[in-house]
């Protein structure tokens, strides 16, 4: 199966409440003061020399008895098993165990659906159930792995820091929504982000708890 089915971006969502950000970290950054750091960090003093810049790493994800078990019939399960599934396919158990998380947390919000199977195929949200019918038929091993990821799931297994994800995108693309969206963390293949949006606050910003597609 082309891994472009498997690992693709899922969600298209939009984000309000972040006009002026670009415009204040411009002036930020034109201000005497950040024109001060910016010399005094790009210049060594005499006899020194910088060392490298270190990449902050996400932190590893820890999964937890994190909710009770969920009472859903086979079917539902079977929803949430193909939505592992053609999206994290070719992941690890944590990155498939991830998405069912998140479409778990969509459920408990019920702005996308009362059950998993509404969920899962609420309009233009998991991109793979628009080709559904062309896709060829889960089997083999990822498919026994999606289900146990969707089983885990369902009986209250949880990604620690994954509690309020409700989007995701695949590392490889970059939607225009993700610098607007509060990040959590990547797991796989996958970048994590919670219902929080980047909103303004005179000449600051802060991350506001707010639901990202009102």
């Amino acid at each position: 199966m082309n891994s472009s089915l498997l690992i693709t971006m899922a969600i298209v969502t939009a984000c309000a409440g972040c006009a002026g950000l670009k415009r204040i970290a411009e002036t930020a950054a034109q201000s005497p003061a950040a024109n001060e750091l910016q010399k005094a960090s790009a210049t060594p003093a005499s006899g020194q020399t910088r060392a490298a810049p270190t990449q902050q790493k996400d932190p590893q994800p820890r999964v937890i008895q994190g909710a009770p078990a969920l009472d859903v019939p086979t079917t539902q399960e079977n929803c949430l098993a193909l939505n592992v599934y053609y999206e994290a396919g070719v992941e690890h158990h944590i990155g498939k165990l991830a998405i069912a998380n998140v479409t778990i947390n969509r459920l408990n919000t019920g702005r996308w659906g009362d059950s998993l199977c509404d969920v899962v195929y609420a309009a233009s949200q998991f991109s793979w159930t628009a080709a559904a019918e062309k896709l060829p038929k889960p089997t083999g091993p990822s498919w026994a792995e999606s289900r146990k990821a969707a089983r885990h799931a369902i009986e209250g297994k949880r990604i620690e820091s994954l509690g309020k994800a409700l989007y995701y995108h695949a590392s490889y693309v970059t939607p225009y929504w993700r610098k607007q969206t509060a990040k959590i963390q990547q797991i796989g293949r996958h970048i994590f982000y919670s219902g929080a949006r980047v909103a303004q606050s005179g000449a600051a910003t802060k991350v506001a708890q707010t639901v990202a597609d009102n």
